[in-house]
């Protein structure tokens, strides 16, 4: 038998003093000697030194947890059991482990996340070493503050979904979109998607953050797009295209919506959303094509207006209606500057004025 563990058996004797006073001494004791050198201790030692640790401070009133957590929290070597039973404790004592112990992995960090309140979730958005599963689960089950906190956080690695979410929120949290702007790894899409809810500060700061695109340039993109788009959507008379049957299965099982249409944008999947649109709208698919091809944007804007879309809405969808060029931030806030600009009642009126004239194409066609 080693002597350390010699020793450590002998401080599990100790331990049993009924004295409050003693028993508090006696764990600064138990916890300086392992501070001492923490790496020279196997993890069977390791472990012996944990019980200890734990069964006195566990039988103590919680200030002396706090001082145990406090000296505990940083250290690589520390008793992994002690500092998970530690991290699950009242937020006074879990603070320091839950934010910085190196002891702690992502499961175990979800683990709390999943089973605690929003105080502890909120001690984890200063760790380190977040990582994207982690980020989800904030996201997910923390409030405004986590959510914030985790944001703020440069080093936390957020994932595109959990993003999205993020975004999603700050449309109506004012507070979580300057930190988002600020951080490097927010997906220019998403960034755009913004400019539909930022107050006007942060739409300045977007504005001077994202280097411009040569005009000249992009409306030979979006001509060259535009005819792409034109015959990937290019559906045969009397056959259903497989996007058709995709959507007239959303629609059989009542899943055709706004949440929908945004979805199918941001996968890029055009021919789904013209599909999408056009039933929403009750469109032709030539007419809602034109609409969304339509580099103005206008034509996205009526539509969108029309079946009462969100702004968030039209702008997600302009912004990812064509995959092979990128607009710049400008011409996103004129866009949904002009979406504001359409009523409702001029956009169904125009909508109808379409509607006339597709039947009189069709009739014309016919004839």
């Amino acid at each position: 038998m080693s002597t350390a563990r010699s020793k450590l058996e002998g401080l599990v004797e100790l331990a049993k003093e009924t004295s409050s006073d003693r028993r508090r001494e006696l764990l600064r004791d138990i916890t300086d000697v392992f501070l001492e050198d923490p790496g020279s201790y196997n993890s069977l030692e390791s472990q012996h030194f944990g019980d200890i640790m734990g069964k006195v401070a566990y039988d103590l009133e919680r200030q002396v947890r706090e001082e145990l957590a406090g000296k505990l929290s940083a250290e690589a070597a520390a008793p992994p059991d002690l500092i998970k039973r530690l991290a699950g404790d009242d937020i006074e004592v879990a603070r320091p482990v839950i934010a910085q112990s190196p002891v702690l992995k992502e499961n175990d960090l979800i683990e709390i996340a999943n089973q605690k309140g929003q105080e502890h979730l909120f001690a984890m958005t200063a760790r380190p070493d977040i990582g994207e599963k982690l980020s989800d689960v904030l996201v997910t089950n923390g409030d405004d503050r986590v959510v914030e906190g985790l944001v703020r956080n440069q080093t936390a690695r957020i994932g595109r979904t959990t993003m999205e979410k993020v975004v999603e929120r700050a449309g109506s949290n004012a507070d979580l979109q300057g930190p988002l702007t600020d951080r490097p790894d927010l997906p220019a899409d998403l960034m755009k998607d913004m400019l539909a809810f930022v107050t006007e500060d942060i739409r300045a700061k977007i504005l001077d953050q994202t280097n411009q695109v040569n005009s000249e340039k992009l409306d030979e993109l979006l001509q060259d797009v535009g005819s792409k788009l034109g015959d990937q959507a290019a559906f045969k008379k009397g056959e259903k295209s497989k996007p058709e049957i995709v959507i007239q299965k959303l629609v059989a099982a009542g899943q055709l919506n706004e949440a929908k249409l945004v979805e199918l944008a941001r996968q890029r999947l055009v021919p789904e959303l013209i599909c999408g649109l056009s039933e929403m709208a009750e469109l032709d698919m030539p007419t809602t094509r034109r609409a969304i091809v339509d580099r103005t944007g206008e034509g996205l804007a009526i539509i969108c207006k029309s079946c009462g879309f969100s702004q968030s809405t039209f702008s997600t969808l302009v912004n990812h209606v064509w995959p092979e060029s990128e607009r710049s931030i400008e011409q996103s806030c004129t866009l949904v500057a002009l979406y504001n600009q359409v009523t409702p009642e001029t956009a169904q009126r125009v909508i109808r004025f379409w509607r006339v004239r597709q039947a009189a194409d069709g009739a014309s066609t016919t004839g």
